[in-house]
């Protein structure tokens, strides 16, 4: 039921910001593999909206965003949902989060060889343990 009214609730800020979602469910990775930055919409336990700028990694078919003890991150683990923005598109997706640790050692890998040695200096003041959060299409 949450979940509910929280959709319900990002909708209704989103339309009131004048937000236009896209038709489709996701965005085409392939492209946005190529992009450095995206920014991720959330909101705030207060109903505020908030705009973040992310770092982004598609791997293996899937895209990933990751963040340490921010507010954003703590929006997503509240919601399950996100709204990612690629080019003044708005994408309304779910997040599942990585807890294998293998597989959370081979994104931090994939970040660290798209973004390089800047990740290092991210990571030291992040923290090992970052919530890495895999893009899906909203049920």
């Amino acid at each position: 039921m949450r979940a509910i009214v929280t959709t319900m609730m990002l909708g209704l800020v989103f339309a009131i910001a004048g937000v236009a979602f896209a038709d489709i469910q996701t965005p085409d990775w392939n492209a946005v593999s190529e992009l450095s930055t995206i920014e991720v919409l959330t909101e705030d336990a207060d109903g505020s909206l908030r705009v973040t700028t992310v770092w982004i990694l598609v791997q293996d078919g899937d895209a990933y965003v990751r963040t340490g003890d921010s507010r954003w991150g703590e929006n997503v683990a509240r919601s399950g949902q996100i709204i990612l923005r690629v080019d003044e598109t708005d994408y309304p997706l779910g997040v599942e989060f990585e807890e294998d640790d293998a597989r959370r050692a081979t994104i931090k890998q994939g970040f660290r060889d798209k973004y390089g040695w800047f990740d290092g200096m991210i990571s030291w003041v992040r923290g090992d343990r970052p919530k890495h959060m895999r893009l899906v299409a909203r049920q």
